[in-house]
């Protein structure tokens, strides 16, 4: 009997870490995604946020015998989720990423401060990037804190298994469940919101095992179950493909005739940075507005200029597709068949729904969802 209950607790143990290493795995993912996207200088250093993970979780198994407390942890996700939220309107995310740009005009980061002529004064500068290393060590620092308690407590739990390949082996499988849970969540196409959810709730079934006093532990629950509430909302015109944030905005341009704003599109962004606008390629819209699409420059486009060298095209594989403009230029062009090929369903969805110029609707154009590159070495198509 003895042995047999000893059996059930080492089970009973094993399911612990496993349950605990696919929180971890799947926690890990969702901050170096999410960080990485609404911190724009953070997709360029998206390692940062993955070596604080483990950094907080090393540390956490290190000081494995030290009281475990749950509550620091989830403040420092609450603080995350505040700076990216940034609920006073401050421009955090974007102060960061300008604040440690080495040269302000790099093109990599897209537009610049809108108070940047104050940007040329070298103390401003200085104070702008002593700010943006603060708060990037604010929030890194604030990543190993949340990883700190579960590292904590798998490693004491690793450390109770006197079978120690078993419980590496669950320690493994659990890992792998959290990345296969967080590659279904974003191939799902569902917001960081309900990341949050799933991740809170994990963590605050924690709660019980806290070493903290009874408040802190119900304080560390309630906001770890809070914490998607922080999360901005997407909204209609925002969404989350598998690989990249997607949002569909107004494009505005001025009324040649009456000089006022008007919208005359949409154009799309990913990862808060401008993508593709999408162009309206008809000759008699072009001809109906030609304030909005001078002759001299629609003709000289990129998307018209190749095939007045080379000339119409029978077969013509457009890789990288978007929402559509460049298969909407080889229509134009009178391409007999157009193969389109895009990796990103949404935006190849939204180019559908949304382009001007419906390329996508026409009889003449095959569309793939792939990677090029995985095209590329399974197509024997012949295009010319």
């Amino acid at each position: 009997m003895e042995s047999q209950g000893a059996g059930t607790g080492q089970w009973a143990l094993r399911a612990r870490i496993a349950a605990l290493s696919a929180l971890t795995l799947f926690l890990e993912m969702l901050l170096v995604r999410w960080i990485g996207t609404e911190v724009r200088i953070f997709a360029y250093l998206q390692n940062g946020v993955l070596v604080c993970c483990f950094m907080g979780l090393g540390l956490g198994a290190m000081r494995s015998r030290a009281p475990a407390r749950l509550l620091p942890g989830v403040l420092g996700l609450i603080l995350i989720a505040l700076f990216i939220r940034d609920p006073f309107r401050w421009h955090l995310s974007e102060l960061v990423t300008q604040g440690l740009a080495a040269i302000e005009e790099t093109p990599i980061w897209g537009r610049v401060l809108e108070s940047a002529g104050a940007l040329s004064s070298p103390r401003v500068r200085l104070e702008l990037a002593l700010a943006a290393i603060g708060a990037t060590t604010l929030i890194l620092g604030a990543v190993a804190a949340a990883f700190h308690p579960l590292g904590q407590w798998l490693g004491r739990w690793l450390d109770e298994d006197p079978r120690p390949l078993k419980a590496y082996t669950s320690n493994l499988l659990g890992s792998l469940a959290g990345i296969a849970l967080f590659d279904a969540a974003t191939a799902a196409e569902t917001p960081p919101r309900l990341w949050l959810a799933a991740a809170g709730v994990g963590l605050a079934l924690l709660a019980p095992v806290s070493e903290e006093p009874r408040w802190a532990r119900r304080a560390a629950a309630l906001l770890a179950l809070l914490w998607p509430l922080a999360c901005p909302g997407s909204g209609e015109r925002v969404a989350w493909s598998p690989y990249q944030k997607l949002e569909a905005l107004p494009l505005w341009d001025v009324d040649g005739r009456t000089g006022r704003p008007q919208v005359c599109g949409e154009v799309i962004r990913v990862n808060n940075t401008g993508f593709q606008a999408m162009v309206d390629l008809d000759p008699a819209r072009w001809a109906e507005r030609p304030d909005l699409y001078p002759p001299k420059e629609a003709e000289v486009s990129h998307y018209v200029l190749p095939y007045r060298i080379v000339g119409p095209r029978e077969r013509v594989l457009v890789v990288g597709a978007g929402a559509g403009n460049d298969v909407a230029a080889a229509l134009r062009a009178g391409a007999g068949r157009v193969h389109a090929v895009e990796i990103d369903p949404v935006v190849l969805r939204w180019g559908m729904e949304r382009h001007p110029g419906r390329p996508y609707a026409s009889s003449r154009v095959e569309r793939t969802v792939d990677d090029a590159r995985a095209f590329f070495r399974r197509d024997r198509g012949a295009y010319a």
